[in-house]
């Protein structure tokens, strides 16, 4: 597999997740998210800006994963859209 083709690949679960994670229904006043970030193709961790966006409110939420690839938060309960930046990567 190619350098460019396991970027898409990871590029899609980007989209995947984040449409998942939108859809994630929650039984508490807020909820605990944990993530891990890492290249789809060498498996190494990645340290990624990122942003969620509560739906209803358009609030937005920013944080940086740890240098191992993981990211818990806590946050209200709600839909989000996730936005994902690392250095050197490019949206497809």
């Amino acid at each position: 597999m190619g350098y460019n083709e396991g970027m898409w690949q990871l590029v899609k679960g980007w989209v995947w997740f984040g449409l998942l994670l939108g859809a994630l229904p929650s039984a508490g006043a807020q909820q605990w998210l944990e993530m891990r970030f890492h290249d789809s193709v060498s498996g190494r961790a990645l340290s990624v800006e990122v942003s969620l966006t509560e739906q209803a409110t358009q609030q937005v939420y920013s944080f940086r994963s740890q240098v191992d690839g993981r990211l818990t938060v806590w946050l209200p309960h709600g839909e989000y859209t996730l936005y994902a930046r690392c250095e050197g990567y490019q949206p497809v």
